[in-house]
């Protein structure tokens, strides 16, 4: 699936702080976050292991997770490079004698992987003072006892939604307008603001918000044929108040019929796209 920085350009991305609120019911909603959580979930499968020293694991902890660095979602969405923002974390953290602890990317695998390790090598013997660790925990594990995440646009926002943990997105993405992150174009500034933040109900409600209607949203695999198209239409009914076309889905096994659009409409609809968590 994309990933939410390929999903910014949904027609979803002003309204979606608005939208997620409507018709939530929290109750079915911390069930699933719950079971998400027992299961230990994520988009790839996570190692029930702590391999972060005991005193940085409870000393609050800076948490990044790194995309791959020529990623499309970093390329065309951000103007900060992964290794640009590895390289300022670890000045903002070395600054204040904060550990930082930093999970690859788990699809990355050979020379991509080295390379990635050779930056945080360096980075530990210059801007970071030794104060950097590499881990391969749960994803789940490691944004429960961060401070805070740091990200550009990573699906492993996602993750922090779950979690209800405080993520800090540092390049346009579906999420950058909600309550459920804080969002900046500038990683200094970001840090500085993510230091003061107090991470409130509001923000906790938000993402669970966000988590459950991406589940709703989403289509799957687990879902009946006639919920997969209810999907659909929901999402065509969305685009229909925002672009003024006449959209109409059969029942069962058709496709989708779209009129022509009016004068002044747009002429395509954009179903979006979810990623999630890229841990």
């Amino acid at each position: 699936m994309a990933t939410p920085a390929v999903a910014s350009y949904s027609f979803y991305v002003r309204s979606l702080n608005s939208l997620v609120q409507r018709g939530y019911e929290d109750s079915r909603c911390r069930l699933l976050v719950q079971r998400h959580l027992e299961l230990d979930s994520s988009k790839r499968p996570q190692q029930s292991i702590l391999d972060v020293p005991a005193h940085v694991f409870n000393s609050r902890y800076v948490f990044v997770p790194t995309q791959k660095f020529d990623d499309v979602s970093v390329n065309k969405f951000s103007h900060i490079t992964y290794p640009d923002l590895l390289n300022q974390t670890c000045s903002y953290c070395s600054s204040r004698t904060l550990p930082l602890v930093v999970k690859i990317h788990p699809a990355i695998d050979g020379p991509e992987k080295a390379q990635q390790r050779r930056l945080l090598l360096r980075l530990n013997e210059s801007a970071c003072g030794w104060l950097l660790f590499e881990s391969s925990s749960s994803i789940n594990l490691l944004t429960t006892h961060a401070r805070f995440t740091v990200t550009l646009n990573g699906g492993t926002l996602v993750d922090n939604f779950y979690t209800g943990t405080p993520v800090l997105t540092l390049a346009r993405s579906l999420f950058q307008h909600t309550d459920a992150v804080v969002s900046h174009s500038n990683v200094q500034a970001g840090l500085e603001r993510m230091a003061s933040v107090t991470w409130t109900e509001t923000n906790r409600l938000r993402q669970r918000q966000v988590a459950c209607w991406i589940e709703r949203a989403s289509l799957s695999t687990t879902k009946t044929p006639a919920e997969n198209i209810a999907t659909i239409e929901m999402h065509l009914r969305h685009h229909h108040g925002a672009a003024g076309l006449a959209v109409s889905l059969a029942p069962v096994n058709s496709s989708c019929a779209i009129s022509p659009p009016q004068s002044g409409s747009h002429g395509s609809v954009q179903l979006p796209t979810f990623g999630s968590a890229t841990s």
